[in-house]
């Protein structure tokens, strides 16, 4: 057990490729940012996880953001949006977004 806990997640979901963990922990922290009483810290750490596998998705890179954004970290918020701009996403919420955490 304690292998497959270093190893990460990934090693843990048997059948699952990284891109398909990395779309899974995506959708679980969009659905926790966005259910009543949502959770931005903990969709964050969803994002973040999905992330850890797929660095270069740029949609996760902005819900990240702006779930960081909702959570007040602002700076941070700046980082993820900035990083799914470079990585050719152009949303109304990104540029919402990004307009935002530059006040």
């Amino acid at each position: 057990a304690a292998e497959a806990d270093e190893a990460g997640p990934a090693a843990r979901r048997p059948g699952l490729s990284t891109k398909q963990l990395a779309s899974t922990y995506h959708d679980m922290g969009a659905l926790v940012g966005r259910l009543l009483g949502a959770d931005a810290e903990r969709a964050v750490a969803l994002y973040r996880q999905s992330l850890s596998l797929e660095p270069d998705r740029p949609l996760t890179q902005e819900s990240c953001g702006l779930a960081l954004a909702v959570a007040g970290h602002f700076e941070e918020a700046s980082v993820h949006l900035a990083t799914a701009h470079r990585l050719g996403r152009d949303s109304p919420e990104l540029r919402s977004g990004l307009g935002a955490v530059a006040f």
